[in-house]
């Protein structure tokens, strides 16, 4: 089910006080530490519950174990030799949130430093692992059952329109932007974007801040 951690927070805040999902979704869904929650094998189940024939199993998920799981770094900017002119710009862009623009030929560097920039940034708190992890969600980018754990890292294509990079479209959805919360939004090829997409992107920045 898409957007279920979503649907259980809304459910907490509501005071609701349980909820059934189906199991696949019990991690993502137990982490939001809301309501309790039971996971049927089948809707015959849920309607034995309902009506009172049956009782559904609780979920209970070690929720701590799960966010230590996922919390770990695939890359380390340790991992970088050199470059010390480029690791200092970006640190002193880490520190202040700032954007960054790279310049240099092919193979100097730059998508692995950009890669690495995620492991600078303060760990995800749980509250904002939960943050995150609603907008991938609700874009249906993860595997059920699933946490965002780890600062995000996009890299999108220099093809991407204006609707997959902001979100929107006939179905709405989030764009890269937004999957990029918390994290690192990396466009490679900066002068291959489409003007349109980048204007977009422009407009969206000054509203933002």
């Amino acid at each position: 089910m898409r957007g279920a951690l979503p649907v259980a927070l809304a459910a907490r805040a509501a005071g609701v006080e349980a909820l059934i999902l189906p199991r696949e979704n019990l991690p993502r869904r137990a982490s939001s530490t809301a309501c309790a929650c039971s996971a049927p094998g089948a809707s015959r189940k849920s309607r034995s519950n309902l009506e009172g024939k049956a009782e559904l199993p609780g979920a209970s998920v070690d929720v701590a174990r799960l966010f230590a799981e996922r919390a770990k770094d695939d890359v380390d900017f340790a991992e970088v030799k050199g470059q010390a002119h480029a690791k200092r710009a970006l640190e002193v862009a880490a520190a202040g949130g700032h954007n960054i623009l790279m310049v240099g030929p092919p193979g100097s560097g730059k998508t692995m430093l950009a890669r690495r920039l995620p492991t600078t940034l303060p760990k995800m708190s749980l509250d904002e692992a939960l943050e995150t992890t609603k907008i991938h969600s609700v874009a249906g980018t993860l595997p059920l059952a699933s946490l965002v754990a780890r600062r995000p890292f996009r890299a999108p294509h220099h093809t991407i329109s204006d609707a997959g990079l902001i979100g929107g479209g006939s179905y709405p959805r989030p764009g890269e932007v937004s999957l990029a919360h918390g994290g690192v939004l990396f466009l490679d090829e900066l002068p291959e974007f489409r003007k349109n997409v980048l204007e977009v992107l422009r407009q969206r920045w000054r509203t933002a801040s």
